[in-house]
């Protein structure tokens, strides 16, 4: 938050920290809808607000990055014996 200047970055911050928030809700919980539509109503107005477009978004950690990495490389650890079992069979006929 010590990085907002404009009013485009205070509504971009309150709208990346809402997104955590409703993705980190329990669903079983008493409370859970009561909080969804507050978030959502905070999203909503950070929408209206109609400057999100004007900002850059700093919710850029390092373990989204990594996630998406190691995402990545388990993908091709996958597809490698998959395309030795291909070539194998196409090497065999």
């Amino acid at each position: 938050m010590d990085r907002t200047k404009t009013m485009a970055d205070v509504y971009g911050v309150f709208y990346d920290f809402s997104c955590m928030l409703k993705a980190k809700v329990d669903k079983n919980n008493p409370n859970a809808s009561k909080t969804l539509n507050r978030l959502e109503a905070i999203q909503n107005v950070c929408r209206e607000g109609g400057v999100l477009h004007k900002r850059k978004p700093y919710v850029n950690d390092e373990a989204q990055s990594t996630a998406l990495f190691v995402s990545y490389m388990l993908q091709i650890v996958m597809l490698l014996p998959l395309l030795a079992l291909v070539f194998v069979y196409l090497r065999a006929n």
